[in-house]
């Protein structure tokens, strides 16, 4: 089979050399488009894309990445199966969010500096400190001993089912 020929145009001036080609038939995949390399690309300078990057295969990026505007991740649709994933330089999960679940895994410490909203449960394993008031609006259920250290201001009425101890 013969090849088809595209025309094109090479410019060049003492600063620029350019092919330019006339043919704009768009790529919807790897097989179309104006020019359709079957090999690799290696390429040592920019690289400006106008249209949209579809990759159909993995991503490495051995540099810094700067995204502006939105960044979608779109995983599969059953549990446990895709990730996104912020690991070290030896491989370890730092940050993980199943892609199915929302479920958020991290490795280290979260510091938030503005107010939170938890929407539902909050387990905590292991002592928790509050370093300013905590305030509770609805009841409050203790499953083992309370320890107060300092003096303790009640409002209202306290119910004891059991007795109180004074020491």
């Amino acid at each position: 089979d013969a090849l088809p020929i595209y025309t094109g145009t090479l410019v060049t001036s003492n600063t620029l050399t350019q092919y330019v080609f006339a043919n704009t038939a768009a790529s919807t995949s790897n097989t179309t488009g104006t020019i359709v390399i079957k090999g690799g690309v290696g390429v040592a300078g920019n690289v400006n894309i106008g249209g949209n990057l579809n990759v159909a295969g993995a991503m490495d990026f051995t540099g810094g990445a700067t995204f502006e505007g939105n960044l979608t991740l779109i995983g599969a649709s059953t549990a446990a199966t895709e990730y996104f994933k912020v690991q070290n330089s030896t491989g370890v999960d730092k940050f993980v969010v199943d892609s199915f679940s929302g479920n958020t895994s991290i490795a280290g410490t979260l510091g938030v500096t503005g107010a939170t909203t938890l929407s539902s449960t909050l387990g905590v394993t292991g002592n928790t400190t509050v370093g300013g008031t905590l305030g509770v609006t609805g009841a409050t259920t203790l499953s083992s001993t309370l320890g107060v250290t300092g003096t303790s201001t009640f409002t209202g009425a306290i119910t004891a089912n059991g007795g109180i101890t004074a020491s």
